[in-house]
Formats: structure tokens, C-alpha cells, sequence
């Protein structure tokens, strides 16, 4: 082979890997040379993103996602920043869509924490739906209002339906009529009755303004007469406590009282001079003369 084919051949290849690495660096925004270093966010879902896709700091684009790896209950996102942009421990991150067409993004706010996300650790991310997604939630709820309607219609489509439905709205108007009608007419008497009130409050007003020393005098006899009530309470306390005292001596034996409670012979021999005295009040009556004599010489 002549050697300036070869040379021609070696120039192609060489450009042609050129283009190729330029091309890769054009697609991942990645610039020769550039220090940085990378993280990971675990996301319970990402929506589509993808390697490559941009990062933003506090809205403004310097990173990008290097890798998207699906774990089993979560997805781990790798992310690429470069050295001078710091990340708080406070930051939040999260995947977000851009556009009607859904594009997806991270977006990790600054944050305040004095302390910085550490090279190679992970955090928590969340994820908000996007246009698309919230317009397919949105269809379905739009197909289920359809069906909705679609059941009303079939309910109300039949003649009996509708005179039925044409019943209810004459009735409820005609209740309404009625009700109106029964406001307007007790209208007066509400007024009346609330000015009645308003004239008996400040009767009441008056009365109490003008009674004022008597309520006072009033108020405070019952003060008096509560003060004489604790010292009658107080007085019959102690009669109870001497009661208890006076009748515990008599259970104990003590005194006459006490004598005549537990001594049976005390209670035998006065019931028997009682029958004694009796039985000679007795013989008195039927003989006077035995027992009391007159003279006049």
C-alpha cells in the first residue's frame, strides 16, 4: 500500500476519534480538565432522569447526573458538581420537570448548615411531578366525571325520571315561596319581640342602678346572717360533741343515768315503789277515812 494512503487512512481515524471524544464532551457539557466531585440522593422515584441530565444550584446549572442506579426500594442518583460549588447538609434535593415536554432535572437548593455534604455520601431527594404527569392524573379524574355524567344521563333520560326530577324542583321552589313568605310576615314580630327585650334589659338597668345602696344593704345582712350561721353551726357541734360525751359515760356506767342503763336491780326496784305508790293512791281512794282523820273538839 502506498504510504501516503496510509497516512490518509491514520489522518481519518484520528480525526474521526476526535470528533467522537469532542462529541461526547459536547453532550455531557463536560469540560477537559474540570475538577469536581460527586454525591448521591436516594429518590423513592425519578421520573425518567437520566445520566446526563443538568443539575442546578439555587437555579443555576453546574453539575450533572452521572449515573442512575434502580436499588430495591429506592432509585440512587450519582451527582456530579464541580469543586468550588459546596452543598449544605440542610440542602434540599429534589427531580423536577422542565417545559411542557417534561424534562427532567435535579434542583438542590444552597442551604444554610455551616457543615457541607461530604464527597461520596447520600442524602435524601424527593421527587415532584411534573406537567405531564399531573395532566395523566388529571385525564383520569376527567374519565371518571364522564362517567359520572354518563350514569346521570342514563338515570334522568326516561320521561318518568324527568317529571319526577320536574316534581321535586316545583316543590322545593314552592317550599322556598313559603318560607320567605313566613320570614316576611314574622319580620314585625321579631322586631317587636327584640325591642321588648331591649326595653326590659334597661328596665332591669334602672331598677338595679336605682336600688343600688338597698341590693348593697341586702348583701350585706346576708353576709351578716351567714357569720351568726357559722357561729350557730359551730354551737351545735359542740352540743353534738357533748351529746356524744354525755352518752358515751352512760354506755360506760358512769353518773345516775349511766347507774340506771346498766343496772337491771336500779330499774326493778323503782318499778317496784311505783307500784307500791300506785297501789297506795289506789287504797286512798276507796278509804279515805283510813288514812285521814278530821276533829273539831
Amino acid at each position: 500500500m502506498d504510504r501516503s494512503v496510509e497516512i490518509r487512512v491514520g489522518i481519518v481515524i484520528l480525526l474521526a476519534i476526535i470528533l467522537f471524544v469532542g462529541g461526547m464532551i459536547w453532550i455531557t457539557e463536560t469540560r477537559v480538565g474540570d475538577r469536581g466531585y460527586s454525591f448521591q440522593a436516594a429518590f423513592p422515584t425519578v421520573g425518567g432522569l437520566a445520566p446526563g441530565d443538568p443539575v442546578q444550584v439555587g437555579g443555576v446549572e453546574r453539575g450533572r447526573v452521572k449515573a442512575v442506579d434502580l436499588r430495591e426500594s429506592d432509585v440512587l442518583v450519582t451527582i456530579w458538581l464541580p469543586t468550588n460549588v459546596k452543598v449544605r447538609q440542610d440542602a434540599r434535593v429534589s427531580v423536577e420537570s422542565l417545559g411542557l415536554m417534561g424534562e427532567k432535572i435535579v434542583f438542590i437548593t444552597i442551604g444554610q448548615a455551616p457543615e457541607r455534604v461530604a464527597p461520596g455520601s447520600v442524602v435524601a431527594g424527593t421527587y415532584t411531578p411534573g406537567t405531564g404527569e399531573t395532566m395523566a392524573q388529571l385525564s383520569g379524574v376527567l374519565e371518571d366525571l364522564g362517567r359520572i355524567v354518563e350514569n346521570l344521563e342514563a338515570t334522568l333520560g326516561t320521561d318518568s325520571a324527568r317529571v319526577m326530577l320536574r316534581r321535586t324542583l316545583e316543590n322545593a321552589d314552592r317550599l322556598v315561596g313559603q318560607t320567605m313568605a313566613l320570614v316576611e310576615e314574622s319580620r314585625p314580630k321579631v322586631a317587636s319581640a327584640v325591642e321588648d327585650l331591649s326595653k326590659s334589659a334597661s328596665e332591669v338597668r334602672s331598677l338595679v342602678t336605682a336600688k343600688r345602696e338597698q341590693v348593697e344593704r341586702t348583701v350585706d345582712r346576708v353576709d351578716k346572717a351567714t357569720v351568726h350561721l357559722d357561729s350557730l353551726v359551730a354551737d351545735l357541734s359542740a352540743t353534738a360533741s357533748a351529746m356524744r360525751r354525755l352518752t358515751a359515760k352512760i354506755d360506760a356506767g358512769e353518773g345516775t343515768l349511766g347507774m340506771l342503763a346498766q343496772d337491771d336491780s336500779l330499774y326493778h326496784d323503782l318499778r317496784r315503789a311505783l307500784t307500791s305508790v300506785d297501789t297506795l293512791l289506789v287504797d286512798i281512794q276507796k278509804h279515805p277515812k283510813r288514812y285521814l282523820k278530821f276533829s273539831l273538839f
